[in-house]
């Protein structure tokens, strides 16, 4: 069956790309091949904080990216990609992985203040699917801005 819809090839694409990774990590989790523990070592504090860090870091990449493209979007080709609904899919990728993001740095931040919604470990084996979730959409988000760079350097060349 050929998938003539891009809009519908985009999302099976973006699923499989997000979902197999998040599978990959369940199915680690669940058989017990991941040890938490080496992976925290002795102090769970230090470990959240530096979560936090690498959260926030990825964030703020992630948010001048959104600024690039934001002070880019009143050249002539950016406007057709607008018109062309092309757009969408880039700031859906930076959206996911800012609020993937926060949503992780959110779980630190209850595991810090100790609020037992859930166990400390699944809270913190969210945290580090969320955390490649947030990496796999900096990088398709990296592809996308130098995509548009190339494709705006190209449109002022003419």
């Amino acid at each position: 069956m050929i998938i003539k819809n891009y809009r519908t090839k985009t999302i099976i694409k973006y699923s499989v790309f997000y979902l197999v990774p998040i599978i990959f990590l369940c199915y680690l989790y669940l058989t017990n091949k991941i040890d938490l523990t080496k992976l925290i070592g002795d102090d769970i504090l230090q470990y959240q904080f530096n979560i936090i860090t690498i959260n926030s870091i990825f964030a703020g990449f992630l948010f001048t990216g959104l600024s690039i493209i934001i002070g880019v979007s009143d050249k002539r080709g950016i406007k057709f990609l607008f018109e062309a609904n092309r757009m969408g899919k880039i700031y859906g990728n930076i959206y996911l992985g800012i609020v993937v993001n926060l949503i992780s740095m959110l779980f630190c931040i209850l595991i810090i203040g100790q609020i037992a919604l859930f166990d400390a470990p699944v809270l913190i084996f969210a945290e580090l699917t969320l955390i490649i979730i947030g990496v796999l959409s900096l990088l398709v988000s990296i592809h996308h801005i130098r995509k548009l760079t190339k494709y705006i350097s190209k449109d002022n060349s003419k």
